[in-house]
């Protein structure tokens, strides 16, 4: 029981230490309040000294408050210096020890003094002490509220002594004062009581708040992180290429520097994906990544766009030797054969670049002739590196005109076939017929397969168009001898679509 009620004084009387966060917050409030009491203390002590340098000893009415005044005045200028400076939570919890050890210290000082003084004076000046520690306590007390047991020994220290004074004093108008002092000791404990403890719960809502902040923005960085990062190989994302790629046309435009796309391709990636399945294929493309990533330099960032294509971009004024260079360095590191099981599998990478500002356009338009150029590359110079020249500009606006004829024409009635004869040289028969397309637009006249046909692959269109020309040779075909056959040529985009599988 004893033992019971020692720890609750203690834990009432003594400086928390296991909450960090509580006591900085306890230091920082006080850092700004303590200086006030001080204040307080001096101007009002300096008060009551004057009014009693007639009635008291000089040594007791000017010496000595004088002496604590000028204490006082220097704990003021040292808080105030404090309160300038950021200090850890155990400089400040040394600071909070020591205010809770000084704080009863003059407390006792200050109400031995006031009652020692007090039969020296007048009416009005006894009158004036009493309202001097009235006051002034309640103002010490208001400075301290944030520091629970420097309020409480101050309240006590202060109004019981003066309390029983007054009632052992035998005058009614003194034990009314008494019993007013009382009271409000006690309002003022109460008080004190529930202000610490909604002080203490605000610090502790305070930290679990700034803890669930800090949980929730380290799960935004992940998720962003997440978000922008390719699972298979680690690398950025098509999202985070983008990102990026607006980062630096910004960058290249307001600083005039030269940087490149390049976009990746793995030739023959399908067929070992196939072949071997999905798992086998996604060692490959991790050992890829890794083997592109090795190859480049520091002033390249790599990502995965998807399946077996990857982008780059190369900053640092990188000139269009140094890009054909590094097309190599990439295409012999992709080319070293992957081990595969018990054998070994092959492929290579067609690379397409393009650069800004050449000429200054936006990022989007920057990727589409990164796009073109690996598409040339695919089609005529599989394998090797391309750089976006005048040449594919044309080729880009004569496709556009093209693509356009596609989109808005009327390709049932445009499209037609010719019958190209399938003859046995030996005997001279006919044995077939191979079907030939042919379009004729009303607004940019005869095209040639070789011309729309690839405009149709790169836009979505040849499935269409593939329909429409069997369905005229199937009808073709019906008015044929029964022995005839019809060739139709397939583009690889109809062989490749899960639209056409049967």
């Amino acid at each position: 029981m004893i033992l019971s009620i020692w720890w609750k004084l203690r834990n009432l009387f003594g400086v928390p230490h296991e909450n960090a966060e509580l006591i900085k917050a306890q230091y920082q409030v006080l850092s700004k309040q303590i200086p006030l009491l001080y204040f307080i203390l001096t101007a009002n002590t300096l008060a009551v000294s004057y009014t009693y340098s007639h009635f008291a000893p000089l040594w007791l009415s000017v010496y000595l408050p004088v002496g604590i005044s000028l204490i006082c005045v220097l704990r003021l200028i040292r808080w105030w210096r404090q309160n300038q400076q950021m200090i850890d939570h155990q400089e400040a919890l040394k600071q909070l020890r020591r205010t809770n050890v000084l704080a009863p210290v003059l407390a006792v000082v200050f109400t031995a003094w006031g009652l020692s003084i007090y039969g020296y004076g007048d009416p009005y000046a006894q009158g004036q002490v009493a309202l001097y520690m009235a006051l002034t306590v309640i103002g010490c007390i208001f400075c301290l509220m944030h520091l629970r047991s420097a309020a409480l020994s101050v309240t006590l220290l202060v109004n019981v002594p003066f309390i029983l004074f007054f009632l052992t004093r035998g005058h009614d108008s003194l034990r009314a004062m008494a019993v007013n002092l009382a009271l409000v000791c006690v309002a003022m404990i109460v008080i004190l009581v529930g202000h610490y403890r909604d002080f203490a719960t605000l610090v502790e809502s305070r930290k679990s708040l700034i803890a669930k902040q800090a949980e929730t923005q380290r799960l935004s960085d992940e998720n962003f992180r997440i978000a922008n990062l390719d699972s298979l190989t680690g690398l950025p994302n098509r999202r985070a290429f983008f990102a990026l790629l607006d980062q630096h046309h910004y960058r290249a435009i307001e600083g005039g520097e030269r940087f490149a796309v390049g976009i990746i391709d793995l030739d023959g990636f399908k067929p070992v994906n196939d072949t071997y399945g999905h798992s086998t294929g996604d060692k490959v493309l991790l050992e890829a990544g890794q083997r592109i990533r090795r190859a480049c330099g520091p002033d390249v960032s790599l990502s995965r766009l998807g399946g077996d294509e990857f982008a780059l971009i190369v900053s640092g004024d990188i000139d269009d030797s140094q890009l054909a260079e590094l097309g190599q360095k990439i295409g012999e590191a992709v080319r070293v054969p992957y081990p595969v099981g018990s054998s070994r599998a092959s492929i290579a990478s067609s690379i397409g670049f393009a650069t800004f500002p050449d000429p200054p356009i936006e990022p989007e338009a920057l990727y589409e002739r990164a796009d073109y150029a690996l598409y040339y590359a695919k089609r005529n110079m599989r394998g090797q590196t391309v750089l976006f020249s005048d040449e594919h500009e044309a080729e880009i606006k004569s496709h556009g005109v093209i693509e356009q004829a596609l989109q808005t024409g009327d390709l049932e009635n445009e499209m037609s076939l010719v019958f190209q004869p399938i003859v046995d040289t030996r005997s001279g028969r006919t044995l077939a017929f191979e079907a030939l397309a042919r379009w004729r637009s009303p607004t940019i006249g005869v095209v040639s397969p070789d011309r729309f046909i690839p405009v149709a692959e790169r836009a979505g269109l040849i499935s269409s168009i593939t329909q429409i020309l069997l369905g005229k040779a199937l009808a073709a075909l019906r008015l044929w001898p029964e022995r005839m056959r019809l060739s139709f040529n397939l583009s690889a985009h109809d062989i490749s679509s899960a639209e056409n599988a049967v």
